[in-house]
C-alpha cells in the first residue's frame, strides 16, 4: 500500500461485507458523494455464497458485523489507494477514531482479529 492518494472524513453508509463498505465520504467544500470502497491489503470472506450453512458464509457474517459494530455512526478517515475501473470502486485503508482521538486502521483490526487474510 505505498501508493496513497488522498485522505477524506467519511460516514459508513452500508456494510457489503467485511471488505467492502458504502461510504458518505466528505470531499470537502460542502461536498460529498456516495462510493463504495474496498478495504486495501485484505482478503475478507465473500458474502455472496450459494451455501448459506457453509463455513466460508459464517466467516463473512461474522467480519461484517465486526466492520458493522466499529463504523457504523462513528467518525470515519479513508485513505485512498487505487482506483479499479472494473469494479467501479477505489481501494481504501479505512480508519475509524477511536474513544480517546486515535485513529485505528480497521484493516489492520480484520487481521489482528482474523476475520481476513494480508494479501499484497
Amino acid at each position: 500500500m505505498d501508493n496513497k492518494l488522498f485522505w477524506y472524513k467519511a460516514t459508513a453508509i452500508h456494510v457489503v461485507d467485511g471488505g467492502t463498505i458504502d461510504l458518505d465520504i466528505d470531499m470537502g467544500m460542502h461536498l460529498h458523494v456516495h462510493k463504495r470502497i474496498i478495504l486495501a491489503g485484505i482478503s475478507a470472506p465473500e458474502i455472496f455464497v450459494p451455501d448459506k450453512e457453509s463455513a466460508e458464509y459464517a466467516a463473512a457474517v461474522a467480519a461484517k458485523l465486526f466492520v458493522e459494530k466499529k463504523i457504523m455512526g462513528k467518525n470515519l478517515w479513508i485513505n485512498t489507494c487505487q482506483y479499479s475501473p472494473l469494479i467501479n470502486a477505489y481501494s481504501a485503508e479505512l480508519y475509524v477514531q477511536n474513544e480517546d482521538g486515535a485513529h485505528v486502521s480497521i484493516n489492520k483490526m480484520l487481521i489482528t482479529e482474523d476475520l481476513a487474510t494480508k494479501k499484497d
